[in-house]
């Protein structure tokens, strides 16, 4: 039964019962009326939420914190295709009706590039017959370079050469082959993990991507995401007092928007998080980060500078990371798309099933004071 359907139905009877003259039997009926209609609006918005699977049947025998049969429903099949310099991962849904993809391509030149796409097949009928049609969106991240800097300003952001002193770049321009392994976990699940060396081995790229959710390094990771660490050792600093900061691109058809929470805190997946998304339709593309990094085993604040004009195309957006100096810095992003969730789901029918109870007594209170105002 759809609940569209009853809010019609629902205001017109009450519209005939308040044309209704004022009889004593005709104001009982009015609210027994009025209380078959709230038991009906309840009972549906009920069915809605038990259908959604919040009940005392949800199982979590993982303990990821995410329902087993929520898991099952979002388990994908994973293909990887490894070269020396590109990867290309591929993740279809295992178990829904209608099948979609989500892809990460990573490849090497100039400098990091990770490409996220989402794509999917909807039957849409027209003329009488069914058509499918085909909805792709997609995004880059850039790893691009390491800039020395010292703050003039104190604020622990690389500002530009205008105001911070400048020391010096170190490029993301040569790399060792891609290494590529993938681990059997024990909960049957694949974890396919890549890693990308600078040929000094001073910054690394870990990408790590599951078929199924699964707690990867104490951090949950869905299966339409890629956990992907960043590792800086030994950078070879020429001034005592300077700082790093990680040059990144960000590239979109869609405006990128920053996000103070994101949508694994949303969800109760994570914390300490921040972001940016970028957005069509149903389809949130994000990248976030841990606001916090390891530097030498100690946590200290990741700060990040608003999203701005890129450096060398003004068309496109560019973000820095800011480490507090150290040897060795140890960083946690993640990238990939936000969908709905059965948690989201939940939430929301449990919201209407409290704004439909707060509705029916609201209506039902106000009848009877104004019964008692006639009489």
């Amino acid at each position: 039964m759809k609940i569209g359907k009853i809010v019609p139905n629902r205001l017109y009877t009450l519209q005939i019962l308040f044309d209704l003259s004022d009889t004593k039997m005709k104001t009982k009926i009015r609210l027994l009326t009025l209380f078959m209609v709230g038991f009906l609006l309840i009972s549906t918005i009920s069915f809605a939420m038990a259908d959604t699977g919040e009940n005392d049947d949800d199982r979590d025998d993982d303990r990821d914190g995410v329902d087993d049969d929520y898991e099952e429903q979002e388990e994908r099949e994973i293909e990887i295709d490894v070269e020396s310099d590109k990867v290309e991962i591929n993740s279809v849904s295992k178990n829904k009706e209608q099948e979609d993809k989500f892809e990460i391509d990573i490849e090497l030149s100039d400098y990091i590039e990770i490409e996220v796409g989402f794509s999917s097949e909807v039957e849409i009928e027209t003329g009488g017959s069914e058509i499918e049609e085909e909805s792709e969106f997609e995004f880059q991240v850039k790893f691009k370079k390491l800039i020395e800097f010292v703050d003039l300003n104190g604020n622990n952001i690389y500002d530009g050469d205008d105001v911070d002193e400048f020391i010096q770049e170190y490029g993301l321009t040569s790399f060792k082959p891609i290494e590529y392994m993938y681990e059997i976990l024990e909960s049957g699940n694949t974890l396919h993990y890549v890693k990308i060396n600078t040929t000094d081995d001073i910054f690394v790229v870990h990408v790590r991507i599951v078929e199924e959710f699964e707690i990867v390094d104490g951090v949950l990771v869905t299966p339409m995401q890629a956990k992907i660490d960043i590792e800086i050792t030994n950078f070879n600093y020429l001034e005592v007092d300077s700082q790093l900061a990680l040059y990144i691109k960000l590239e979109s058809e869609f405006e990128y928007e920053y996000e103070s929470k994101t949508h694994d805190e949303d969800e109760g997946w994570s914390e300490n998080e921040e972001g940016v998304k970028t957005k069509i339709k149903g389809e949130n593309g994000f990248f976030t980060w841990a606001d916090w990094a390891l530097v030498d085993g100690v946590e200290q604040t990741v700060e990040t500078t608003p999203i701005g004009e890129d450096d060398d195309d003004p068309e496109e957006e560019r973000i820095y990371f800011n480490y507090v100096r150290g040897d060795h810095i140890f960083h946690d992003p993640k990238v990939g798309f936000a969908v709905l969730t059965a948690n989201r789901i939940n939430w929301l029918t449990t919201g209407l099933l409290i704004g439909g109870t707060v509705a029916v007594i609201a209506i039902v209170v106000l009848v009877v004071v104004g019964v008692r105002k006639r009489k």
